[in-house]
């Protein structure tokens, strides 16, 4: 079973953070005051600083690994203190399951303006394939459509994928995604979360995603400026974003 991941696991390394930050440094400072007797426990052989540091390296291994090794790198984190390892177990279980089944993008499909022979079409196709979660690139010479499908347990980045079309020397023309969805109710300006970047759907129905879907991709870097006029308006940044998210309008057709 292939799992979203992303997200997840950088919301399992803020709260690990957080937590630990509460539990070995709370710990140190009030030593005294019911409870912390308790964090002072923690392990024999090292104080609660190496304690609070080991704990944050293990979830930063756990964040940059798959969920099967990141299973296997939270059983090795030294926290003998059962509630604590409790509730991370609860939080971990319950963001692979809310956060694996919603969603899978699949593939994107690339409209690229200004191919006029093979080797421009060489070029785009070397250009995207440096992406590290990139798996394949097909170019259709007839249509010049670039069909990109990625690595498995891989973030994906449209915004990557347009710039490399522009690193190559060529424009977007337009530029859409393939999602495979599990029920997914969604409405007009409805915002929807994958892998910790916002997705806005914009000028749609009220509908229920489930399997295959091709959605559009709006914006300056993603479609032709003669339909950008189209769509600015509606451009209006109803999501939220931060730190590294990105943030993409999107549409169905």
């Amino acid at each position: 079973m292939t799992f979203s991941i992303a997200m997840h696991l950088r919301l399992v390394f803020v709260f690990a953070k957080v937590f630990c930050n509460e539990i070995f440094v709370y710990g140190i400072l009030n030593k005294r005051q019911k409870g912390c007797t308790k964090a002072s426990k923690y392990s024999e052989r090292k104080n609660m600083e190496t304690e609070r540091f080991i704990c944050t390296t293990k979830v930063m291994i756990i964040c940059i690994r798959n969920n099967f090794t990141m299973l296997f790198a939270f059983k090795s984190v030294p926290l003998s203190y059962t509630p604590m390892k409790k509730y991370f177990t609860i939080l971990i279980v319950s963001l692979l399951i809310k956060h694996s089944v919603s969603a899978q993008f699949s593939s994107v499909l690339v409209s690229v303006d200004g191919l006029t022979c093979a080797a421009c079409s060489y070029a785009t196709q070397k250009s995207i394939l440096q992406l590290d979660f990139v798996k394949d690139v097909q170019m259709d010479l007839n249509t010049h459509v670039a069909t990109i499908t990625f690595k498995e347990g891989k973030k994906v980045s449209v915004d990557l994928i347009a710039k490399k079309v522009f690193d190559a020397g060529f424009s977007v023309g337009s530029l859409y995604g393939i999602f495979n969805f599990k029920s997914i109710a969604i409405s007009n300006n409805y915002c929807f979360n994958y892998e910790g970047d916002n997705y806005d759907f914009i000028q749609v129905k009220d509908q229920k995603l489930n399997g295959e879907v091709k959605i559009k991709f709006a914006g300056d870097r993603y479609m032709r400026k003669k339909e950008l006029k189209k769509w600015t308006s509606l451009l209006k940044g109803n999501c939220s974003s931060s730190g590294n998210s990105k943030f993409y309008y999107v549409t169905i057709e």
